[in-house]
């Protein structure tokens, strides 16, 4: 998906925070508009953005993402003797690392906050287009073949992963449901283009009560 390449190229989360509010605000004007189309197209950029379960798009390690632990209150203590002058370089080493050890952990923070963020749109854009009929799956069969795949890669499985299992599990559900009414031959191709193609496209919505 060309959208995979697009998401890797931002680097800086805020600039990822910038993209995932542009995507949740096109849901909801697109939904409030019933343009199907543009639901489906929030839906593949969307995808693009994530990596299979327990991992990220945006940490170059494959392990899973670790959850980030309050740090514990740290305890006053004594004065102690001024330092020698000839140390005082190393201090300011020590200083650095710290600062950014504390700067991975909030920009840590931040990603694990985006990536929830970008799964329940995922999620929001499969509840309000109507997969059960087969020309709105076969619009979105790209993306629902993409996370296929990204839960088929996961090593350990979604039932495993600490970030996101439930989103994880709904997407799965949902992603499931919607393929098996794909066809497993291309017998009646013809027809299913049409399906695709036809103007305007029958991207229908799910009716809500209210």
């Amino acid at each position: 998906l060309k959208a995979i390449r697009a998401w890797k190229q931002i680097s800086k989360m805020e600039d990822v925070g910038t993209v995932v509010d542009m995507l949740e605000a096109e849901v909801q004007r697109a939904t409030q508009a019933a343009e199907g189309d543009a639901i489906c197209e929030v839906l593949l950029r969307a995808v693009g953005s994530l990596a299979p379960p327990g991992t990220s798009l945006w940490t170059m390690s494959t392990e899973p993402v670790e959850r980030v632990e309050p740090v514990e209150p740290v305890e006053p203590v004594e004065p102690v003797e001024p330092v020698d002058p000839a140390e005082p370089a190393e201090l300011c080493e020590a200083v650095a690392l710290l600062r950014e050890d504390t700067k991975k952990e909030s920009e840590d923070e931040l990603r694990i906050a985006l990536e929830h963020r970008l799964r329940k749109v995922v999620i929001d854009c499969m509840t309000i287009l109507d997969l059960d009929f087969l020309g709105v799956v076969l619009r979105a069969l790209p993306a629902l073949r993409h996370l296929e795949a990204l839960i088929e890669s996961s090593e350990k499985g979604i039932e495993h992963v600490d970030e996101g299992k439930e989103q994880w599990q709904t997407i799965h559900s949902m992603v499931s449901q919607a393929i098996k009414s794909v066809p497993l031959t291309s017998a009646r191709n013809n027809s299913y283009t049409r399906l695709l193609n036809a103007r305007p496209r029958r991207m229908r919505f799910i009716e809500h009560d209210g």
